[in-house]
């Protein structure tokens, strides 16, 4: 179940990376804000320094450079000057309705806020007191007062708050991801054991119970199915077995016998070889199915692979192989006492299978050669036919572990694939691999490669 795992920790990386990528956005939009709001914020171009140099004594006289009423003019404001008593010794483009004369209340009180609702910016001069005055709303003025301890809280407070709110909903997220992947991760877990064939019972309680509880109600339909089947099978191979022995002993007896004609005893043969194909058979079907359902426990030993194939080899020929063929064994391996580690009656059944694909789908003859080869990956046992073959659609579908219902009967004979997938089963149960290509320039090569062991 890695993939879901995987899955599992990318969807909250992904959880991470969006919940990083928002704050991001809104830390660039908080800049650009502060930004614009000071790009905005700047005031008038009047510097109180410069209209204050502007500004001197003459005779009693206060005289302002024409440069003062140009800038003041520009930016719509005006200026007054006053003494020490509060009374205007100067003024450029002062509105009609302000006093001439302030207290030094008044002076107080429009120094921090406003004078008659126009921002003012104040300057102690040599001269006296500059006021500089903007249009109404042309400005804003706060009065702020805090403490630098405050001020530390809002500089360092912020960030930290910050700090805070990404680290809770990170824990949202993955608390969020955890409950998420301990819900789903059990029926997924389910539904690969309901495709291994393993037996499952999950808890009923919990979030997405009705599912859980579907799964298990399959997975138990399902095994009862299977069982039932497997138990058929076994059944029916027991009930036929007794009366198929009774028919092949008295078909040859019949094919034996010198009291009965040689038409007879050539009928009593076919009789013979038809019920030991059907015999075999029936060994294939139950053995296949006890496979498919872990019915089947493997006796493990050690095994001469070269001894086991020249045993089968020799089987056939004992058995009084066709003139028809031809088996020869090819052995390439470094050392005859290579070993492996596996079931020697499955793998004899295995390779006769192999030998009896090739003879029975060739009618007319052809050359079997069983070869022997040790590889890195293991030893290399190779079957091959200068037979008909297979056609490309049956070699992609082999090889692919598909073998249809169609191909298991062919107007009684055994077709290539029931006899086939039982190869397959022998071979997966011992962890090897099988692969099936076209022979040059016809018929049919089977490489099997099975792990290597210890040499005896």
């Amino acid at each position: 179940m890695n993939s879901v795992k995987r899955f599992f920790r990318k969807y909250l990386l992904h959880s991470f990376c969006i919940l990083l990528f928002f704050f991001m956005i809104n830390i660039v939009l908080l800049v650009g804000v502060i930004q614009l709001m000071g790009k905005e914020n700047d005031t008038p171009d009047i510097p109180l320094s410069t209209i204050e140099k502007g500004i001197h004594k003459e005779n009693e006289t206060i005289i302002a450079d024409h440069k003062i009423s140009v800038l003041l003019k520009k930016e719509h404001s005006w200026g007054m000057l006053l003494n020490d008593t509060g009374k205007i010794i100067w003024q450029q483009f002062l509105p009609a309705t302000l006093n001439k004369t302030y207290t030094s209340t008044e002076i107080a009180q429009f120094s921090r806020w406003y004078l008659d609702d126009y921002p003012v910016l104040v300057q102690q001069t040599k001269l006296g007191l500059l006021v500089i005055g903007y249009p109404h709303d042309s400005l804003i003025k706060l009065n702020f007062i805090t403490t630098p301890t405050a001020m530390d809280w809002i500089l360092y407070g912020i960030p930290l708050l910050l700090l805070i709110n990404f680290l809770l909903v990170s824990a949202l997220f993955y608390r969020n991801n955890r409950k998420v992947e301990k819900a789903t991760l059990p029926i997924i877990n389910g539904i690969a054991n309901i495709s291994q064939g393993k037996s499952l019972t999950l808890p009923a309680q919990g979030e997405l119970s009705d599912i859980r509880t579907a799964l298990t109600t399959m997975n138990k339909h399902l095994h009862n199915k299977e069982q039932a089947r497997a138990e058929w099978i076994n059944g029916v191979s027991h009930d036929v077995r007794t009366p198929l022995s009774i028919m092949l002993g008295y078909a040859s007896e019949i094919e034996e016998s010198e009291h009965v004609p040689p038409e007879i005893r050539s009928q009593g043969e076919i009789i013979r070889k038809q019920g030991e194909k059907l015999r075999d058979l029936i060994a294939d079907l139950n053995l296949t199915s006890k496979l498919e359902y872990s019915m089947q426990p493997l006796k493990i030993e050690k095994i001469s692979i070269l001894e086991l194939v020249r045993q089968v080899i020799t089987e056939f020929y004992n058995n009084g192989l066709s003139d028809y063929y031809e088996l020869n064994l090819i052995n390439n391996l470094t050392s005859d006492a290579l070993c492996i580690e596996g079931d020697s009656s499955l793998l004899i059944r295995m390779l006769r299978n192999l030998i009896q694909n090739s003879i029975s789908h060739n009618q007319k003859g052809c050359t079997i050669l069983v070869s022997l080869q040790d590889t890195k990956e293991g030893i290399l046992l190779n079957v091959m036919d200068n037979g008909t073959g297979i056609s490309a659609l049956q070699q992609d579908q082999f090889n692919r572990a598909e073998f249809s219902n169609s191909d298991y009967m062919d107007n009684g004979q055994t077709s290539h694939g029931f006899g086939l997938k039982l190869v397959h089963q022998i071979v997966q149960s011992h962890h090897g691999t099988i692969h099936y290509s076209p022979n040059t320039p016809n018929g049919l090569s089977v490489n099997i490669t099975l792990p290597i062991n210890l040499s005896i």
